[in-house]
């Protein structure tokens, strides 16, 4: 259960919360031009940073952002997700590798949908011990932001004109599910949804983003993204799951494409941390790797 929304105020902002009840491994990891990627050919690509866990030295990202300002994430998509067997005839991308292949590739929405329908996203699983991740992607720039969906009915992109995405529902039911809470411009209806449900938190999202904020420098909107963030996060204990297991928001971040600069939190430390994105990453032999730290530090004031 995640939520990813997409933010724009001179240049994009892109968000996500990490909602699971247990961490990955996670790491803020720099992937460089010539690292060479499982599902690309050429070893020379756009560099980008973004979360992962390293399996055998390989990273298989949550989110991203490149080089050029095109950010990428994956969410949940249970009961949905369908993927392919290869096709010749195709880019044949694994589904554990999607990101890093967008990120890696474009420069943005409207290069991706230039090449979409040469994509087939494959069932292949990284390892015989990692299997295939159930995902659906938002991919966000500066000008537009797409939801792309492997399903049985096919593999599809779609114009996400409110810049959220959660899980469940299909990305078109969840835009129809939009249109009949819809009310009148800069007002919450009545039935306005409180609880953390995917379908509540992209309604919430939804009419969030929709209101007006006139503030335009960086810190200001990247404040404003973790606190639009926070209306849909998961404390601990609030949201049990079947195996009895409760999911909680293990981390946020934030993609500041306007500076190349990566921001997260964590829910062990609600401290933000700051990464650049830097040439000499963009430039390096190997993956830059850096730990988010998750115990509670503080700014002593006295």
């Amino acid at each position: 259960m995640c939520t990813s929304i997409a933010f724009r105020q001179k240049g994009l902002f892109f968000g996500r919360n990490m909602d699971l009840d247990y961490n990955f491994g996670e790491r803020i990891v720099a992937t460089p031009r010539g690292f060479l990627l499982r599902s690309l050919e050429d070893q020379e690509h756009l560099g980008f940073i973004g979360t992962a866990t390293l399996v055998d030295g390989y990273p298989l990202y949550a989110d991203a952002m490149n080089e050029k300002g095109l950010c990428v994430a994956g969410l949940n998509f249970p009961g949905k997700a369908f993927y392919r067997q290869p096709d010749h005839t195709k880019t044949n991308v694994p589904a554990f590798d999607f990101i890093a292949y967008v990120a890696a590739k474009f420069s943005s929405v409207e290069d991706l949908t230039k090449e979409f329908e040469k994509i087939n996203i494959t069932d292949r699983a990284f390892s015989e011990k990692i299997p295939c991740p159930t995902l659906h992607w938002m991919v966000s720039d500066n000008t537009a932001s797409v939801v792309i969906e492997s399903s049985k009915t096919g593999i599809n992109l779609y114009k996400n004109p409110l810049d959220v995405m959660t899980n469940l529902p299909e990305f078109q039911e969840q835009l129809e599910n939009y249109k009949k809470m819809r009310s009148e411009e800069g007002s919450a209806p009545s039935d306005f949804p409180v609880m953390l449900s995917s379908s509540s938190r992209f309604l919430r999202m939804a009419h969030f983003l929709g209101n007006n904020f006139t503030k335009t420098d960086p810190d200001s909107i990247i404040s404003h993204v973790f606190h639009l963030l926070d209306t849909v996060a998961m404390p601990d204990a609030s949201v049990k799951m079947q195996n009895g297991n409760y999911h909680k928001t293990t981390y946020s971040m934030c993609f500041d494409t306007l500076n190349k600069r990566y921001f997260v939190r964590t829910y062990e430390n609600s401290r933000i941390s700051c990464l650049q994105l830097n040439e000499k990453m963009l430039l390096s032999t190997d993956l830059s790797i850096f730990t988010i730290p998750q115990t509670q530090d503080y700014l002593t004031l006295n």
